[in-house]
């Protein structure tokens, strides 16, 4: 599938990985299971969104990535995007000026980062299982 999820409680840590050419109806099928997961765990989750594997973003990015910050449970801490894609890369840049905004009080925090190693560091995870 071009869009899976993996959800490891005892790490407090959702992967969400996108390969290929994936949709928005593939993200959504997803999204209402995950925040429903964060939610109910009872403490902070940390988000990796591996996008080494993907090819094109789809459209309306912007749109759906503003409705990912409105939608998301208020206990999401760290979000890591990985990937070095340039445009990926311009994506995030303007999401994070754009959509910062729309956090509420949440206590969410992006970072971009070109490896899953880099994401684990940034987590302080020395050792994980990819």
């Amino acid at each position: 599938m071009p869009v899976t999820v993996q959800y490891d409680d005892s790490k407090r840590l959702v992967i969400w990985m996108f390969e290929g050419s994936w949709t928005w109806e593939e993200y959504y099928e997803k999204r209402g299971e995950v925040n429903h997961l964060i939610e109910v765990a009872g403490h902070r989750v940390d988000m990796i969104i591996d996008m080494t594997q993907s090819q094109l973003l789809p459209k309306n990015l912007m749109t759906h990535g503003g409705s990912a910050v409105r939608n998301a449970p208020d206990n999401i801490g760290k979000t890591i995007f990985v990937g070095s894609n340039t445009i990926l890369r311009a994506f995030f840049r303007m999401f994070t000026q754009l959509y910062g905004a729309l956090q509420s009080g949440k206590q969410m925090e992006y970072y971009m980062v070109a490896s899953l190693d880099e994401a684990y560091v940034l987590l302080g995870e020395a050792n994980h299982d990819t």
